[in-house]
């Protein structure tokens, strides 16, 4: 069945009763109808458009009363609390051409329903621990980071394991762009890294050490990343085509400019934006990485134009909708992002920004 042939139901309720909603009533009732036929599949979605929140429900059916069922299901469920607009169509908003672009959604979605099971699985099992929750997501992201190293462009792909979290930095701190208190922020996720630095050095090197082939049949890897890694890992041949025949593109490539938040200035170096809630503040300082990257032209050509690196980009934003799945916000995300980064550098003595400036053109290597 196609994207188009889908069912788009979206429920407009708050974040912090999406989770209950979709274990207890939606999961349930959609699983109960691809049981009895009526359904082929099935994935949701959680998504926050314009302060919006909202599930997202697709499911591939061509008998009328399954969304009929689901919404007096749902409507049950809720009770006499007031929803306005409970099921007021919600769009697929400009993020899903991140995904690829047009091109690229059918893919998404495959992957989306494929993978629903395990983010419902993961989510009853830490359901009420989030730092249980987090603790498998620092494990799906460090094995996500590990699985596409290799894969990235030789110059980069050279560092092994290694190159698994350049990318999770690079992104915290064009994050630290985005807010008003970046070093506020910055300082309560070194508490966190303190606090728990014990813990998450060596689960990061025992996850490395499973992931020592990333394509073999990872048995050492907890359950959960290991479906997630396989999962991932079978995609990565269709998303590096659609790239490689042109067909899929990212949000930060020319044709999709427009869409850009964060951009690099002409000089190659990534700067606080021009937004009206970040006006009064000071020009924070450069990251060590960004200003590497800005240093490195081929390091920045090749992150905007190598086909291998735009697939690479793709897959983790697979992942990152993963985490929105999984009840995280950008927030979340970004806290991960610095705890992996740090745990990298400590455990390994790395150094991103030497890194990166030591990327060169493998002809150049080789003379």
């Amino acid at each position: 069945m196609s994207t188009d042939d889908r069912k788009d139901l979206t429920v407009n309720v708050p974040w912090s009763v999406q989770e209950d909603l979709l274990l207890d009533v939606i999961a349930p009732a959609l699983d109960e109808s691809v049981e009895l036929g009526e359904t082929a599949s099935w994935f949701y979605l959680r998504e926050n458009h314009g302060n919006r929140p909202f599930l997202r429900l697709r499911f591939a059916t061509g008998s009328p009363s399954v969304e009929r069922r689901l919404k007096a299901r749902i409507l049950e469920r809720l009770g006499s609390v007031q929803h306005e607009n409970l099921f007021e169509h919600q769009p697929y908003n400009k993020e899903h051409d991140w995904l690829g672009g047009g091109a690229g959604l059918g893919l998404a979605e495959s992957f989306w329903t494929e993978t629903t099971p395990l983010a419902l699985h993961t989510l009853r099992a830490t359901r009420g621990d989030r730092t249980l929750r987090l603790a498998a997501s620092f494990d799906l992201l460090v094995c996500t980071g590990v699985l596409l190293a290799p894969r990235l462009p030789p110059p980069i792909a050279k560092f092994g394991h290694k190159a698994g979290y350049l990318s999770y930095l690079a992104t915290f701190e064009g994050y630290m762009l985005l807010i008003r208190d970046p070093e506020g922020t910055r300082a309560k996720h070194a508490q966190r890294y303190e606090k728990n630095r014990d813990v998450l050095r060596p689960r990061l090197r025992e996850l490395i050490e499973a992931m020592r082939d990333p394509d073999g049949d990872l048995a050492d890897l907890p359950e959960t990343a290991r479906e997630w890694v396989v999962r991932l890992r079978g995609y990565l041949p269709a998303i590096q085509q659609g790239f490689d025949e042109g067909r899929f593109h990212l949000y930060a490539t020319p044709r999709k400019a427009e869409n850009a938040k964060l951009v690099p200035s002409p000089d190659g170096l990534y700067r606080r934006p021009q937004v009206e809630w970040l006006a009064d503040l000071p020009e924070p300082p450069v990251a060590g990485i960004h200003r590497a990257i800005a240093d490195n032209k081929f390091y920045q050509g090749m992150i905007r134009e190598d086909r291998r690196f735009l697939a690479s980009r793709l897959a983790q934003a697979y992942t990152n909708w993963h985490l929105f799945r999984l009840g995280f916000l950008l927030a979340d995300r970004y806290t991960l992002f610095y705890l992996i980064s740090r745990a990298f550098e400590e455990e390994f003595g790395l150094d991103a920004a030497e890194m990166i400036r030591s990327v060169r053109p493998e002809t150049e290597v080789a003379g």
